[in-house]
């Protein structure tokens, strides 16, 4: 006797990624697989649940399909479901109930904030401010974008593993913003959020030949803010304000996408995420200072993004000269004269 045909769904995200339930859009796209013991199991329709309400899709499609449910407002959570139906009239049971978490804000509380007194140009900065958690928390966010690159710590621990958040953006035209889960590094008490902040694309010079220049803006700036939805309904908002902190005096002394970054570890200061830090040597925020566009919303970035990104270590490797028939000598792959 021939085993009886199985067939179940395997793997169901939204949009791009199956490591977060977060999505940048109202409207996400749904991909599942099948597997099955049947060889050329075929879909002939697929059903979507969620809210109570059924949805038949007839046709084979089954990645990247057109979401069918009314929009996602913004911060919803919904679950949807998925079963399919191959042309042999086999369907598998109903999958697991996908979570759904819209990530994103039109909500824009915070205002751009950095160095108030610089001393270079492009200057880092390292920004932080604190505030205080009196009832008990059900969901935490964090949502900022900047005028530059910006990376996080709560209570000494970075928030996410992301490098060069928000990424680069036509600064002059539209942001884009980003939105971290830090409902586990809240606690009880006295909390404290910081920032390391550097130019990036937004101060970076452009151009050849000497010619090089800064088109979108002379010093990086941050905004964002923390949402807070407590069990009792309530919203407590900890935004980019004027209460904020900042020093130009931590380890990132230079920074630039093409001329790399100068650390100074001398100055590395362990404790500076923390409630309990000593800040009074560090100077109020400049406010403003940056024309700001409505943030809009950016893809979450993978929980770990290191995974993403095998290194491998290379061996040394000597520099070879070579004199070449036009006259030239190559060094290491670089033609001179």
């Amino acid at each position: 006797m021939w085993p009886p045909v199985t067939a179940a769904i395997a793997r169901f995200r939204a949009e791009l990624r199956d490591d977060t339930s977060a999505v940048a859009t109202s409207m996400p796209r749904l991909t599942w697989t099948v597997e099955s013991t049947e060889p050329g199991w075929v879909q002939a329709f697929a059903e979507l649940r969620s809210d109570g309400r059924d949805v038949r899709l007839d046709g084979p499609d089954s990645v990247l399909v057109d979401w069918p449910f009314r929009p996602l407002a913004e911060r919803e959570i919904r679950r949807v479901a998925v079963r399919a139906t191959s042309t042999e009239g086999a369907s598998t049971d109903w999958s697991e109930s996908l979570r759904i978490e819209a990530a994103f804000t039109d909500s824009w509380p915070g205002v751009p904030i950095g160095l108030a007194n610089t001393s270079d140009e492009a200057q880092p900065a390292v920004l932080r401010t604190t505030f205080l958690v009196d009832a008990p928390v059900r969901r935490a966010r964090l949502f900022f974008t900047a005028f530059g690159v910006a990376d996080f710590e709560l209570n000494g621990q970075p928030v996410d593993a992301g490098i060069l958040a928000p990424g680069w953006t036509a600064y002059l035209d539209r942001l884009v913003h980003e939105t971290i889960d830090i409902t586990a590094h809240i606690r009880p008490g006295s909390n404290a959020i910081g920032a390391r902040l550097a130019g990036a694309w937004f101060t970076e010079k452009y151009g050849f030949h000497g010619q090089q220049k800064r088109i979108y803006g002379e010093q990086p700036s941050l905004s964002g803010h923390i949402e807070l939805e407590l069990e009792s309904g309530a919203v407590q908002i900890v935004p980019t304000d004027g209460t904020w902190r900042a020093t130009g005096d931590g380890p990132i002394r230079r920074s630039g996408i093409y001329a790399g970054e100068h650390h100074d570890l001398r100055r590395t200061e362990p404790d500076w995420s923390r409630a309990d830090f000593d800040d009074h040597m560090w100077k109020p925020v400049r406010v403003g200072g940056a024309a700001c566009p409505s943030p809009k919303r950016a893809l979450p970035r993978p929980s770990d993004a290191s995974r993403n990104f095998p290194s491998r270590k290379s061996p040394p490797r000597r520099p070879e000269r070579r004199s070449l028939t036009s006259g030239r000598i190559w060094w290491d792959g670089c033609a001179s004269v």
